[in-house]
């Protein structure tokens, strides 16, 4: 290729990246430093008006049907719908055109127009289409991800369960395989819809129909080019951060303020190539769309009449005098930031990036998998591995008495499908539990509160989480009644329904009650609990910190995943409710013979 002919398609490709990262970079300011503070205000406002200041998992039945639930909820469909619009929408007006060669376009022409083609999808039809995308993608964690929805996915301990079971896995599988076959042949409706201007039904048969002739060029012109450019670009990031790597261990003796340069001046690179991945995802699928209408002779051209220009392809293309010294400015101020920042980071390394907190292990349902589940043997397991804590549910039986089981039966563990107030304490005994984390070790009785209590007694703490239907009142009474008949003094009061975390607060202020759940809406800082036991996806930097900062004691569950495991070791959390209290010990213990350059990753990239 002659050198002209590369620097005209240098320019093209340029042109078309600098308008990508112009849009990403305006939109997402507006976003995040405008609609996304008015829509959590007018949230707030919604939860306020129902006479409560949070909704959580374990209180949110009633809000639902009020006002303030009705509100919240055609709020948030109109987020997700804007959101859609604002990212979907009009990448494909950009792209088509710019397949269109017309890619001196107004931005905020196509802002505008963006907004209009909304209109399209607010039917039931088309909120269920923008429901699929905003919902599908997240949660296999794969494509293009809705900026509102980017954090949305199954709760980890929905996910142990899956994953735990092989028929729940098989559905879960044949319906994400199910949902992915729709996507891929409905891939084209919204182009369609926003840029041949046709109704959500006839748009939707028109991409499969495309689809059924063209699935295969499909596959190779986006899925294989797809993982050709993603393989590159992680080439690329992973390259620089072994240079980096190298010249700061081997040339520079693990130099701090290097390492932070290249480690922030390489985060903003991917960031840069992060806001790039849906607008050229898109234009990839855009330009096949073009192209496989052109192979039935349709001739398709963006309907809109945008004030954008042709790229003149003749023409040399350079960049002009003040916009290369912009550009020059900006690169220089990005990296003295980064650079003053890495001096500062540098000087105040250990307060940075050192955690200095006391993290309580709590073994999960008993001994977590040291033993059967909500078994005596697991609670004197845990002892014996100096656990901080032990974590059991509690349920009533028929005739009054309280035994330690999860289910709301005994089926799984037992065999039996009974309830635990279906049936006396007697019979229950006669019942064994299987030891699921290790079948060949012979099975236990269940286990009752009071054996429990007196294994534990002095010897390790107990997080007594009142389960099932008959978690009441009495419950609260009675458990209270017999800690302290046995005096009883390390030991937390749980439960997912908040009315029962009240009434404790209430009731009995002077004990301590933890209160789970796994996903909040509104100030959760005025929560009554003591201790705040939050699904993995909560536990974020800013909530635990807030949390903390307002008296709470923060205890994240159920952390088993590896990924987990050394993530929260490594975290700012009071407490970790774990099966593997081995695991977890042992990266407690390995997480201060870190290296800086593993310090400072977990701090960016943990959460």
């Amino acid at each position: 290729m002659k050198k002209k002919e590369v620097n005209k398609t240098l320019a093209y490709k340029g042109k078309i990246i600098w308008t990508f990262i112009k849009y990403q970079l305006c939109t997402k300011s507006i976003v995040y430093f405008l609609i996304f503070p008015v829509y959590k205000y007018l949230i707030n406002l919604f939860i306020r008006s129902s006479g409560q200041l949070a909704i959580t998992s374990g209180d949110y039945k009633n809000f639902i049907f009020s006002y303030g639930g009705m509100g919240v909820f055609v709020l948030s469909v109109f987020m997700m719908s804007f959101m859609i619009g604002i990212d979907i929408n009009s990448f494909i007006i950009m792209s088509a055109l710019i397949v269109e060669k017309k890619i001196e376009m107004s931005l905020s022409k196509i802002f505008i127009i963006c907004i209009k083609s909304l209109k399209s999808f607010l039917s039931f039809k088309g909120l269920l289409i923008m429901g699929y995308i905003a919902v599908i993608f997240p949660i296999i964690g794969i494509g293009i991800n809705i900026s509102l929805m980017e954090n949305f996915k199954i709760p980890n301990f929905i996910t142990y369960v899956i994953d735990g079971n092989l028929l729940y896995s098989i559905i879960y599988w044949l319906l994400i395989l199910v949902l992915l076959i729709i996507g891929y042949y409905y891939i084209f409706g919204f182009h369609y819809v926003i840029i041949c201007d046709d109704n959500i039904k006839e748009a939707f048969k028109k991409s499969g129909q495309l689809m059924r002739k063209y699935w295969f060029d499909f596959f190779k012109g986006f899925i294989l080019k797809g993982l050709m450019y993603a393989s590159v670009i992680i080439l690329l990031v992973l390259g620089g951060v072994a240079v980096a790597v190298f010249v700061n261990y081997y040339l520079l003796n693990e130099n701090r303020v290097f390492l932070l340069f290249n480690i922030l001046t390489i985060g903003e690179f991917a960031l840069l190539i992060g806001l790039l991945t849906m607008p050229l995802t898109i234009l990839l699928i855009t330009r096949l769309f073009y192209e496989f209408n052109s192979g039935l002779n349709i001739k398709i051209t963006y309907r809109e009449n945008i004030d954008a220009l042709s790229w003149e392809e003749n023409k040399i293309h350079k960049l002009k005098t003040g916009t290369k010294l912009k550009l020059l400015v900006l690169i220089t101020a990005v990296l003295l930031i980064n650079f003053c920042g890495s001096l500062l980071f540098a000087r105040n390394f250990d307060e940075f990036f050192k955690q200095h907190n006391d993290i309580e292990i709590i073994a999960h349902r008993a001994g977590g998998d040291l033993q059967a589940e909500n078994s005596l043997e697991g609670v004197i397991e845990a002892i014996k591995n100096n656990v901080d804590w032990t974590e059991i549910d509690v349920q009533r039986t028929k005739d009054g008495y309280y035994i330690i089981n999860h289910d709301s039966s005994f089926a799984r563990l037992t065999g039996v499908n009974k309830k635990a107030y279906e049936m006396t304490l007697e019979e229950i005994k006669q019942l064994k539990v299987i030891n699921e984390f290790d079948k060949s070790k012979p099975p236990v009785s269940v286990a009752t509160l009071d054996e429990i209590i007196e294994a534990s007694k002095d010897k390790i703490g107990l997080f007594i989480e009142l389960k099932g239907e008959t978690a009441d009142y009495k419950m609260v009474d009675d458990i209270i009644k017999k800690v302290s008949d046995y005096n009883i003094k390390d030991y937390v009061l749980l439960s997912l329904d908040y009315s029962i975390i009240k009434y404790i607060e209430d009731k009995y202020p002077d004990v301590v009650s933890g209160y789970l759940y796994f996903f909040s809406l509104g100030n959760t800082t005025t929560l009554v609990s003591d201790y705040i036991i939050i699904e993995e996806s909560l536990a974020t930097i800013d909530n635990i910190d807030m949390l903390q900062y307002y008296g709470k004691k923060v205890v994240v569950w159920t952390v088993n995943s590896e990924e987990s495991i050394e993530r929260y070791a490594n975290s700012a959390v009071d407490g970790i409710i774990t099966d593997y209290v081995l695991q977890v010990k042992d990266a407690l213990k390995y997480r201060h013979e870190k290296s800086d350059l593993q310090l400072i990753l977990d701090k960016l990239f943990n959460y």
